[in-house]
């Protein structure tokens, strides 16, 4: 607490910040702490290397919004294009829902609405990509799904093979963000 980040995760930020903290929920654990600021980038990565040829990837973590205003949190990537980016927004700053995004513009499709602040979630998410028409993701939250897709982030480039490498994980707050999440147990594995 308070001391460097492990070697592993990036600091990324030029405006908020990224640091392990006491969880204010779970009591006797520590997490890290993004805190949003708008104006700038406040991000972190995690160093997160797949085989070449990666059949599946499978990422699990937990995360909590302690703080955000409505609007997006912004996308979290597995990989850094053609691969997994989900969102988590909010109408009114009070529920939040999950999402899929696929391209730049916007959030993506709705998988899970009604997600609450201040509670702690588990997601999982099972990425299997093929090809541009079969590739598989999966999405697990509290260990049930809740959303199953072909459709992957290729950034509306239609002919854009899927990533069978990933090096990092991204965790980037849109610009006008603000707020504060937090993220625990992040775990990724992979197969060939």
């Amino acid at each position: 607490v308070g001391g460097e980040l492990p070697w592993d995760v990036i600091d990324a930020c030029k405006a908020g910040s990224v640091e392990i903290v006491n969880d204010p929920y779970r009591k006797d654990n520590k997490v890290i702490r993004l805190i949003a600021a708008p104006g700038g980038t406040s991000a972190f990565n995690v160093i997160a290397q797949s085989y070449d040829d990666s059949k599946k990837i499978t990422l699990e973590m937990d995360f909590c919004i302690e703080a955000l205003t409505k609007g997006s949190s912004g996308f979290n990537e597995i990989g850094d294009l053609d691969g997994v980016q989900w969102c988590i927004t909010s109408p009114d700053g009070i529920t939040w829902s999950l999402c899929n995004r696929t391209n730049q513009a916007g959030v993506g499709t709705v998988l899970k609405s009604n997600l609450e602040m201040m509670k702690w979630y588990r997601l999982k998410i099972v990425y299997e990509p093929r090809g541009t028409e079969n590739t598989e993701i999966t999405f697990y939250l509290d260990g049930k799904i809740v959303g199953r897709t072909n459709k992957y982030y290729n950034g509306d480039v239609a002919s854009a093979l899927p990533t069978t490498r990933i090096e990092r994980l991204v965790f980037n707050p849109f610009l006008a963000a603000d707020g504060t999440l937090y993220y625990d147990n992040i775990k990724v594995t992979a197969e060939r």
